[in-house]
């Protein structure tokens, strides 16, 4: 823009600009598209904003982005070309980061499906393996439960991700997976 150039929605690069908005995490310049009425449903252009945004570095503005385009109507559980939700790229690019404060935790508030599996067999309660994440781990699990997640749809995921935390001797992650299943397995009405 410094070197004139004018962003309309009506020009044929106008998908370009949101997503090299989204590419560059640039939060103000996303919403002064947004504000001059780009289309971020725009066929084509829908899945790769939400998708941009949940895969971007954790940053700040990775929530911001996400919580914008939320607001403007995306769809919180879209699929990529893989068969992936935007909660799924969240946690593979945050999981050394408080999911409280990131896309993670965003997601999970807003209703993205926590036990969700993609076309590569890939869950939430999986890839936190990735890394050093007990704090997903524990954002994935108490979405879970306040969601009231039936035992039978959960159980599977439960049991491999216990297989998995015993084989990565991972202790807390393990304290926190036992946790939920047997919570999840013998619930207690309040």
């Amino acid at each position: 823009m410094e070197h004139g150039f004018d962003p309309r929605p009506d020009r044929p690069d106008a998908a370009s600009a949101l997503r090299e908005a989204a590419i560059e995490a640039n939060v103000p310049y996303l919403r002064f598209l947004l504000d001059r009425g780009f289309d971020p449903q725009t066929l084509g252009v829908e899945s790769n904003l939400i998708f941009l945004a949940a895969a971007l570095e954790p940053l700040p503005e990775a929530a911001l982005m996400l919580d914008m385009l939320l607001a403007e109507g995306l769809d919180i559980n879209a699929l990529d070309f893989c068969g992936q939700t935007p909660l799924l790229q969240s946690v593979k690019r945050q999981m050394n980061y408080d999911p409280t404060v990131g896309a993670v935790g965003l997601l999970l508030s807003r209703g993205a499906n926590p036990i969700f599996r993609c076309t590569k067999g890939e869950y939430p309660l999986m890839l936190y393996f990735s890394g050093d994440a007990e704090k997903i781990l524990e954002a994935i699990s108490n979405a879970i439960e306040a969601r009231g997640i039936p035992f039978a749809d959960v159980e599977t995921q439960l049991l491999q991700a216990m297989e998995q935390a015993v084989y990565r001797k991972s202790d807390e992650a393990l304290r926190i997976l036992r946790r939920l299943y047997w919570r999840r397995r013998y619930p207690v009405d309040g």
